[in-house]
């Protein structure tokens, strides 16, 4: 039996007559926000598609390697890039780009303090040894310094190592073996960048700059001179060695700004050509074809189309044109057709799939890639197996599902048999590969389950290129004729290819398309997992709670065929809002007064209801998949925190006010999934089934069935694409879950009686 509200008083009535969920209203395929994006996206695949479909190579008959039938010889003049000489130009260019030097000269702008400073404690003979350390001064150095000094002349000397400083900076400083370097090189300049990151550069000359320690012992002979008169020359080299180590190079080779200056010398050396005349022998017979003969080849032959004339070359143009065309058009006809045919059958899958832009151009992209690596081998001379279906098939189970991936290769697997010079030979293994991709790894435990499916799907669209040269050649040619050795090695190489690539990129493609893949969701459920360590220590109840909703969310999902990982994983995580204000929520205050006593009703419910808010913007913080994203901000949908609602309705009772019930309802959305519903229901029966005082079979049993009838009164569960038998299976699941967790146990003998009205 269940209740609902009609005319204002409560009435007892039937359960059947509780309102199932109704269907999920119709709606496109892409919600309108996005529909723009979606339909430019479209158009562009189509054209690009079109393209791949008709494109045709210009490279010609020849192949590099292959002996020339005849002499090629030039039939008009005209120009080649020389690949020789661009190369030695843009060598040249290269070894003549000035490098770049990071200027820091900090270390000079107090030197003449420093210096001050130290003849002034040499004079005073204070802290004798410390400055013969810092300074690398010697004792007889240091006496040399002491018996010359005078306090005139160390304020002479300060300024005298100011100037040579601001001159030295002027200079710049460079290490002896650098600057022999760039000397050595002919390069006499270089430019000079200072240490911010937007500094700009200055070119200086590296003739000018000072040697570090050679040149810059000179520079400091020559500024100081002055100051040396009537001195001694010991104590001249005294005062010159102290001061050397501080003039240390301010100029530093910057190795990648030097690269991009190279790089970039390099890239605007232009191209060099060179004059090929008419009637030039350019390969002759039984010569092999090089790559630079081909490149002459191609461009006698764009030099030939460009000087032909005449009305019969003019109309065999246009019979060409005419016949290109004619096929264009209808290859683009049933291009169009097999994918109108697509969509209407993938529009009746899953909607999550087109409400994603990022996922819809990944299918495209994969479709993109397969196309155009068929049209390039079979222009190429490659055998066909190598198209990447099996590739494009795994990748799209695994962002779109088993479903769009079968529909996905058959749609390639169509296009292939009108592309491909081998019909539907090429097509038919390749089909057979990408379904047999499709179908294993649509759930993916282990990262070498990828790899495991592309070796089977290899095996299988060999065994299919054995089996259609079979079917082929029959029993009477069988035994002559020659088996497609390279088709079935790109067979194999196609499927362990294909498993490789998923293998190495699956973490990648989970985070760039946002999808959970049960390898992700498994992740997702470690207790190791950072999210679940902080929920567990700062919410240790909610984290009790939600270990318990995260097992009966997975039971009742089994039931229903739903998917059991994502519901187990959004079961431990649909609480971690949880974790902003823990001690507002009973679970974890452990005894503690609870602080909504001292609260309004209306505040206690916004913060309440908060905790959704908050957990997708913690999950989103720690990289949670899109799918338990949902699931955290869907588990309460739109319904009322009932406990407060009631509280400010008999507040209002007493002084005559009125409660909008729109106050006390949590933000939404309804679930959307089953996965959402089923942990919506969960957590409820959890949370109240905890306050029974006696959980006893009957009771648990009408406590989850009234949660479940008044979430459905409520429309809760109108959007999660569940029916009233799958609302009814995970009622029981529910039920008979929590039975057995709260099951009554043995009273060992001399053990405390249990509390009353609580299980031992």
């Amino acid at each position: 039996m269940t209740w609902r509200r009609k005319s204002g008083k409560l009435k007892r009535v039937a359960a059947v007559v509780a309102r199932p969920p109704a269907p999920a209203p119709p709606r496109s395929l892409t919600p309108p926000g996005k529909r723009a994006v979606c339909y430019a996206m479209t158009a562009f695949f189509m054209a690009a598609a079109v393209l791949a479909l008709n494109l045709r190579s210009p490279i010609p008959s020849l192949k590099e390697g292959e002996s020339a039938r005849r002499d090629y010889r030039a039939r008009v003049t005209f120009r080649v890039a020389d690949a020789e000489a661009t190369r030695l130009s843009r060598e040249d260019a290269e070894g003549r780009a000035p490098r770049v030097f990071r200027e820091s000269a900090g270390h000079l702008a107090d030197l003449h303090a420093q210096a001050e400073r130290l003849l002034s404690d040499v004079l005073d003979a204070r802290k004798a040894q410390d400055l013969k350390t810092k300074w690398g001064l010697s004792e007889a150095e240091f006496q040399t310094l002491k018996e010359g000094l005078d306090r005139k002349w160390v304020r002479q000397a300060a300024d005298a190592v100011a100037e040579a400083a601001r001159k030295a900076v002027a200079y710049g400083i460079m290490d002896s073996a650098t600057r022999q370097a760039e000397l050595g090189s002919s390069r006499y300049e270089f430019l000079a960048r200072g240490e911010g990151a937007a500094s700009e550069e200055a070119r200086r000359s590296t003739t000018l700059t000072l040697e570090y320690p050679g040149g810059v012992r000179e520079f400091l002979f020559e500024e100081l001179q002055p100051l040396f008169g009537g001195k001694s020359d010991a104590f001249r080299h005294a005062v010159t060695e102290a001061l050397l180590p501080r003039f240390s190079p301010t100029l530093k080779l910057d190795g990648p700004a030097t690269a991009e200056s190279m790089r970039l010398a390099r890239s605007r050396a232009p191209e060099r050509f060179r004059t090929v005349i008419k009637d030039t022998l350019i390969l002759s017979a039984g010569e092999p074809a090089t790559p630079a003969a081909l490149r002459e080849l191609r461009a006698e032959s764009a030099a030939w189309g460009k000087a032909r004339t005449g009305s019969q070359e003019a109309e065999e143009r246009h019979a060409e044109m005419r016949r290109a065309g004619a096929a264009a058009l209808g290859m683009t006809v049933l291009f169009v057709c097999a994918f109108v045919l697509l969509t209407l059958g993938v529009s009746r899958m899953k909607p999550e799939v087109f409400e994603s832009n990022t996922r819809i151009a990944g299918i495209y992209l994969a479709c993109l890639t397969a196309l155009t690596t068929l049209r390039v081998l079979e222009n190429l001379g490659v055998s066909p197996q190598w198209t990447p279906i099996p590739l494009a098939a795994m990748f799209v189970t695994v962002t779109a599902g088993p479903g769009m991936a079968l529909a996905t290769t058959a749609f390639l697997g169509a296009l292939t048999s009108l592309m491909s010079a081998q019909g539907a030979a090429a097509a038919l293994p390749l089909a057979l590969s990408g379904a047999a991709a499709a179908l294993l790894s649509g759930h993916l435990r282990r990262r070498t389950h990828a790899f495991e499916t592309g070796i089977v799907a290899g095996v299988i669209q060999a065994s299919a290129v054995a089996a259609v040269w079979t079917w082929q050649y029959g029993m009477g040619e069988f035994a002559t004729a020659r088996f497609p050795v390279e088709d079935a090695v790109g067979a194999l190489g196609s499927g362990a290819l294909a498993g490789a690539l998923l293998s190495a990129g699956m973490p990648y493609v989970e985070r760039a398309f946002d999808v959970a893949t049960d390898m992700r969701l498994l992740e997702w459920t470690d207790q190791n997992q950072p999210l679940l360590r902080r929920l567990a220590l700062d919410a240790p109840g909610s984290y009790h709670h939600s270990a318990v909703v995260s097992s009966l969310a997975e039971g009742a999902a089994k039931e229903i065929g739903a998917n059991p990982l994502l519901a187990c994983a959004g079961g431990y995580l649909h609480d971690v809002g949880k974790i902003a204000r823990p001690d507002y929520f009973i679970e974890n205050l452990e005894g503690r007064p609870s602080p909504h006593a001292n609260l309004s009703p209306t505040l206690s419910a916004l913060i309440l209801t908060a905790h959704t808010k908050d957990g997708v913007e913690i999950a989103e913080q720690y990289g949670v998949p899109a799918p338990i994203r949902r699931i955290i901000a869907e588990h309460h949908g739109t319904y009322v925190a009932e406990f407060f609602y009631r509280k400010a309705q008999k507040e209002a009772e007493k002084t005559g006010g009125e409660v909008k019930e729109s106050m006390f309802r949590y933000r939404g959305p309804r679930p959307r999934s089953r996965e959402s519903a089923i942990v919506m229901l969960a957590d409820a029966a959890e949370s109240a089934t905890r306050a029974l005082s006696t959980p006893s079979p009957a009771a648990v049993e009408r406590l989850v069935h009234e949660l479940v009838e008044a979430r459905l009164r409520d429309g809760q569960l109108d959007e999660s694409r569940m029916d009233i038998t799958d609302v009814r299976a995970v009622e029981r699941s529910l039920a008979r879950s929590l039975l057995a967790m709260a099951h009554s146990r043995i009273r060992y003998p001399g053990a405390p009686a249990a509390p009353s009205g609580g299980q031992p």
